[in-house]
This record gives C-alpha cells, sequence and structure tokens, in this order.
C-alpha cells in the first residue's frame, strides 16, 4: 500500500517553520534507502486549500 499523507501526533512545529523529515522503511527481508523529505508548517494565515 502506497501512502502520501502521514499525522505526527505530538510534535512540536513553529508556524512558519521548514522542516526536513527523514523517511526510512522497514520490511522482513531489509530496508529502503532513507529519503529526506522538506515541509513547510503553514502560518497563521494560511487557507490549508
Amino acid at each position: 500500500m502506497d501512502a502520501d499523507t502521514a499525522v505526527l501526533h505530538d510534535v512540536p512545529m513553529i508556524e512558519g517553520g521548514r522542516y526536513s523529515l527523514n523517511l526510512a522503511l522497514f520490511f522482513d527481508d531489509g530496508y529502503a534507502h532513507s529519503d529526506y523529505v522538506i515541509l513547510e508548517w503553514p502560518g497563521p494565515n494560511s487557507t490549508g486549500n
């Protein structure tokens, strides 16, 4: 199953901040090399659409 969304519970982020998230996938036979995902947490004036 492919996923393109996730929920980060209890992770403090500053509004308008830019972050780098390192993702690695692990499974029974090994792992996939990690990849960095850049994301921006919207500021208070963002519409979200």
